[in-house]
């Protein structure tokens, strides 16, 4: 139950609390300066916009549909960020960038219809497991 709390809030903590990280790769380039807001309006615009779809597909599919899928774009979103991490050399304005703001977008998309599904599940049983999801959140912020 804490897990999945914390695999809801993960991908927005885990990209952006590496700020020395995003200074470094982004030093001269036109995000440098105000990249958190850029992140941050990428992702809770696509939030946004998944959560409008995620109700939509609330009837129609099941919770492990809409979970596991989800989860699994989420470890790949990583795994492509974590390649760049490993690609020091790839072009900042043309491969990097660009990158990292799709994978902040897809982040957005995905981490809110992975809410969306738990928070559904979480209202349907006891109150313990919502405790359990709130913990989950609160170490994931951490």
């Amino acid at each position: 139950r804490v897990r999945a709390g914390c695999a809801s809030l993960f991908a927005w903590n885990a990209t952006i609390t590496i700020s020395s990280y995003w200074r470094a790769r982004l030093c001269g380039s036109p995000l440098e300066d105000y990249y958190e807001s850029t992140f941050s309006l990428c992702y809770q615009g696509t939030a946004l916009l998944a959560n409008g779809m995620a109700l939509r597909a609330a009837s129609r599919t099941s919770v492990r549909a809409r979970v596991v899928p989800t989860t699994k774009a989420l470890a790949g979103i990583f795994a492509a960020f974590a390649l760049l991490a490993l690609w020091p050399a790839a072009p900042r304005d043309y491969v990097f960038v660009p990158a990292t703001l799709l994978g902040v977008l897809c982040c957005g998309w995905f981490s809110q219809f992975l809410c969306a599904a738990i928070y559904g599940v979480s209202a349907t049983l006891r109150g313990g497991f919502n405790a359990a999801n709130m913990a989950g959140q609160g170490t994931s912020g951490v």
